[in-house]
C-alpha cells in the first residue's frame, strides 16, 4: 500500500499498474515481482506479507532459488534520506 508517492511495479512479463497514493496491489503468493521508485518524490509504503510455516522466508525467483532480502541478487538499492523531509 502506497502512503505517500508512486511506485511501478514489474512482473516477468513487464510493468505491472502504477500504484499511487492510497491505493494498495494484492498478489498471489509466489509472484515474482518488484518495484521501483521513478519518481523525484519519495516513495513511502507499507508491504505486508505471510509465509507458511517451515518455509526459508526468502523470496524466489523465476527458477526457485532464494533472493536474499537486501543484495544485489535482489538489485535493492540503499536507502536516501533527505534531511528534515518526513512522511507527511
Amino acid at each position: 500500500m502506497v502512503l505517500q508517492g508512486e511506485a511501478q511495479f514489474y512482473g516477468l512479463n513487464g510493468p505491472l499498474p502504477v500504484l499511487k497514493t492510497n491505493q494498495a496491489l494484492m498478489l498471489p503468493r509466489g509472484a515474482f515481482y518488484s518495484f521501483a521508485n521513478e519518481t523525484d518524490e519519495p516513495l513511502v509504503m507499507i508491504r505486508f506479507g505471510a509465509m507458511d510455516k517451515g518455509a526459508s522466508g526468502h523470496r524466489l525467483d523465476p527458477q526457485g532459488k532464494p533472493i536474499p532480502g537486501r543484495g544485489k541478487q535482489a538489485h535493492a538499492k540503499a536507502p536516501v534520506f533527505i534531511e528534515g523531509k518526513f512522511f507527511e
